[in-house]
C-alpha cells in the first residue's frame, strides 16, 4: 500500500540493521484496513464532486482521527493530481468565540499571535498561509480536516464557511472542509446546525455525513491480519511482520500465517468480550494493540507451542479492550 512507502525508503536508503522493526513504534505503524478504504473512498467522492465538505463521526476512540491522518495524504482530485491538506486539532477551551476559533487556527500552524490580534487580522494571514500551501504544490484546491469539531461551538462553525467563500470567490481556490466528531457528544451541536435559520453550515458541511465504524466485523480482522502477513521487515526480506520475532527468537516461522487465526480471534473476542461487557466494536486502537502484543511478546515465548483460545483470551485482557474502574480510595 502507497502509505507503507516510507518504510521501503528507510531500507533502500539506510543499512537495515540499524533500523528498529515498525512494531517497535506501533503510534507510528500505518497498517491498510478495510476502514481506512472506506474513509478514503467517501473523501475521494466527495472531492471529484467538488463538494464543499462533509461530516465524519463516529464512536470516541474508535480509530476516526487516526485513519484521517493516514487517508489525508492520498486524496487526489479529478485529475489525480495529489492536494495540500491542512489537520487541524481543536483543543478544549472556556471560551467558545470566534476570535477564539480563529487563534485555534492560528496555534495549529504556528503563527506568532500578538496579545490583541483581531479575528480579520489572524484570518487575513490564515488565509494568506493557505494560499501559500496551494501555490508551492500548484494546486487550485485544498483540504481541511477539522479534528474534534465537537469542541467547536455554533458560532465556530462561521469561520470556516468565511475561508470557504474567501478562498473560492476571491481566489478561484475550492476548499472541501471535513469535520472529524465524536458521535456522542456531537449530537445536540448536529440538531442546532439542522434547525438554524442560516442554514448554510449545514448545507455546506454537514449534509454529506460519514459514520465512520471500527472493527465490527471478521472480515476486517482477517484483512488486518492478511497485511502482517503481506507487510516485510527489512522490505527487502521475505519474513513477514508476523514471522518476524517468531525468526528472532529461533523458533518455526517459515510457514507462519497469522491471518490463519482470524476466525479463533474473532471467535474470542465475540464469547469472552463483546457478548458478555456488551460492546459495540472492537476499538481500533485496542486491537492494534493485541495484535502487537501477540506477535512481538506472546508467539516468541519459548513455552508457547499452540495457539488457544486461552492464550488469546490472556493477550486480549492485556491489550486495554476492557479497562476496570479506578476507586479514588484505593490508589
Amino acid at each position: 500500500m502507497q502509505w507503507m512507502e516510507h518504510f521501503k525508503e528507510l531500507a533502500m536508503n539506510d543499512d537495515a540493521s540499524k533500523i528498529e522493526h515498525p512494531l517497535k513504534h506501533p503510534e507510528l505503524l500505518q497498517i491498510h484496513t478495510l476502514e481506512n478504504e472506506g474513509l478514503l473512498q467517501f473523501c475521494s467522492s466527495i472531492i471529484r464532486r467538488g463538494l464543499p465538505g462533509a461530516l465524519i463521526y463516529g464512536y470516541s476512540r474508535s480509530g476516526k482521527s487516526t485513519s484521517t491522518k493516514i487517508i489525508t495524504p492520498f486524496l487526489k482530485d479529478a485529475d489525480n493530481q495529489s492536494i495540500p491538506y491542512e489537520i487541524i486539532y481543536i483543543a478544549s477551551r472556556d471560551r467558545k468565540t470566534s476570535r477564539g476559533a480563529w487563534r485555534q487556527l492560528a496555534f495549529n500552524y504556528d503563527f506568532p499571535l500578538k496579545s490583541r490580534a483581531t479575528s480579520d487580522e489572524i484570518s487575513q494571514h490564515y488565509i494568506t498561509y493557505l494560499l501559500d500551501r496551494c501555490y508551492e504544490s500548484q494546486s487550485k484546491r485544498l483540504v481541511l480536516m477539522v479534528d474534534e469539531a465537537q469542541r467547536l461551538s455554533i458560532r465556530q462553525f462561521s469561520i470556516y464557511a468565511e475561508i470557504y467563500d474567501r478562498l473560492k470567490d476571491s481566489f478561484g481556490t475550492l476548499c472541501h472542509i471535513f469535520f472529524i466528531a465524536n458521535l456522542d457528544n456531537f449530537k445536540d451541536t448536529y440538531r442546532l446546525l439542522q434547525e438554524r435559520e442560516d442554514t448554510h453550515i449545514y448545507e455546506r458541511f454537514f449534509k454529506r455525513a460519514y459514520f465512520y465504524q471500527p472493527i465490527t466485523k471478521l472480515e476486517s480482522v482477517s484483512h488486518i491480519l492478511s497485511e502482517y502477513d503481506r507487510l516485510t521487515f527489512p522490505t527487502t526480506s521475505d519474513v513477514s511482520y508476523s514471522q518476524y520475532f517468531l525468526k528472532k527468537s529461533g523458533k518455526e516461522y517459515e510457514t507462519f500465517k497469522l491471518q490463519k487465526y482470524a476466525s479463533l480471534i474473532w471467535q474470542v473476542f465475540f464469547e469472552k468480550f463483546k457478548t458478555p461487557y456488551k460492546l459495540k466494536h472492537w476499538s481500533t486502537e485496542s486491537f492494534f494493540c493485541f495484535v502487537n502484543l501477540f506477535i512481538t511478546h506472546y508467539l516468541p515465548q519459548p513455552d508457547v507451542t499452540d495457539i488457544s483460545f486461552e492464550l488469546i483470551e490472556h493477550c486480549i485482557n492485556n491489550s486495554d479492550l476492557i479497562v476496570d474502574q479506578v476507586k479514588l480510595e484505593e490508589l
